[in-house]
């Protein structure tokens, strides 16, 4: 078998200071996914490489960075959590807990299975449960399907082309509206989305 090679690396930040120690074995993937996270193509530098006890290798850099005063985002080997007391990663996991949203009340009331709710929201939730309706039978959702087929095939075709002229304006319209973050996010979001399938098909 084929000894694979990690790369081991460093970004600076935009005020050209050492910020994050990271390590790859697709350098180029690897930045576009930080350029995407972070906004910007940050500059980076190969500062060593290796082929077994990669993790080993990228935690005695980053606590090299650290000894000379480096103030790293790394979570992983470095800093963050994992190397933190049991009393206060305890600490974090409490403050880390997010609030009940109506997101999770929602979802929570369509499966049937509630959080540790108060009392009094445990009573809200049992009057507002989603009720199920009747289910369609095989006849009326083939109705439905027919009827849907038929819509679009009585369509004329300056309709359709209508159709899509506003469709494609509505989204170019959407996407300038969001800021250069939520851009970023939705593509990270649909490369990972491509990349996970990619994986399922390999």
């Amino acid at each position: 078998m084929k000894n694979h090679i990690c790369y081991i690396y460093i970004l600076y930040s935009k005020e050209n200071v050492v910020d994050y120690v990271g390590r790859s074995r697709h350098i180029t993937r690897r930045m576009s996914e930080h350029r995407q996270c972070l906004g910007f193509k940050p500059r980076y530098e190969i500062i060593d490489q290796c082929s077994v006890d990669c993790r080993e290798v990228e935690r005695k850099w980053i606590e090299h960075y650290k000894n000379l005063g480096f103030k790293l985002r790394n979570i992983y080997y470095g800093q963050g959590p994992h190397f933190l007391p049991e009393a206060s990663i305890e600490k974090l996991r409490e403050l880390g807990k997010r609030p009940v949203t109506w997101g999770a009340k929602i979802a929570a009331t369509l499966k049937g299975n509630c959080p540790n709710w108060s009392e009094e929201g445990l009573k809200i939730q049992e009057q507002s449960r989603f009720k199920q309706g009747r289910k369609k039978t095989v006849e009326e959702i083939e109705r439905d399907r027919k009827n849907s087929i038929r819509y679009w095939r009585d369509r004329t075709e300056e309709e359709m082309q209508n159709w899509a002229a506003q469709s494609t304006k509505n989204n170019k319209e959407m996407w300038a509206r969001r800021t250069k973050e939520q851009r970023s996010a939705i593509a990270y979001k649909a490369w990972e989305t491509k990349r996970r399938k990619a994986l399922l098909t390999a």
